[in-house]
């Protein structure tokens, strides 16, 4: 049994969405969040391997509850729901590793596939390591994008929503260089 969380801030959104999801196979909806404040609160307790969320919401939005969890270790999967077709919303989105990407209002075939896409990569138990290369990819992207201007570690890690020490220790562990010898790498 999969067990999943959804949240959104929208009641009209939530109550759409959880009547969808009763209809789904081997999941448990295991909570309903208001907020991403709410959520991260329920992920930690719940830990879902599904969470379902809007990417604008008060307190942390989408994105930032998932660079949260990511930080946290925790292998949970992501499909983020948003009324904007905003590109820079789903850059990060893939960025951090995102399942899929759903527009609002969200239809049920299209949900349905999301899940089910998520269960059998949860099935075959691929690696949170994709996530976390993707993330560090993203990184050095904006870095040769950036090389000319003066970088710090503060602003690439606010570029991909993860924490300066989490993306430090991550950088190092997945490329092998200290983010300081990278960025002087790249000058020379």
């Amino acid at each position: 049994m999969y067990r999943i969380l959804l949240a959104d801030d929208e009641e009209l959104s939530r109550m759409v969405l959880e009547r969808l999801l009763k209809r789904e196979e081997e999941t448990k909806l295991a909570g309903i969040a208001e907020d991403g404040d709410e959520l991260l609160k329920m992920i930690e307790k719940e830990k879902p391997d599904i969470v379902i969320t809007d990417i604008c919401m008060p307190g942390h939005s989408g994105l930032e509850t998932i660079a949260s969890t990511l930080e946290r270790g925790m292998a949970t999967r992501f499909i983020i729901t948003s009324a904007y077709a905003n590109f820079e919303y789903a850059r990060k989105a893939i960025q951090l590793g995102v399942e899929d990407f759903l527009p609002k209002p969200v239809r049920g075939e299209e949900l349905h596939k999301a899940i089910e896409n998520v269960k059998k990569k949860l099935g075959q138990k691929v690696p949170q390591a994709i996530s976390y290369s993707r993330i560090i990819k993203a990184a050095k992207t904006y870095i040769d994008e950036h090389y000319g201007k003066h970088l710090t570690l503060e602003e690439v890690a606010a570029q991909i929503y993860l924490s300066p020490s989490y993306f430090s220790s991550l950088f190092k562990k997945e490329t092998g260089f200290l983010f300081s010898d990278y960025l002087n790498f790249q000058k020379n």
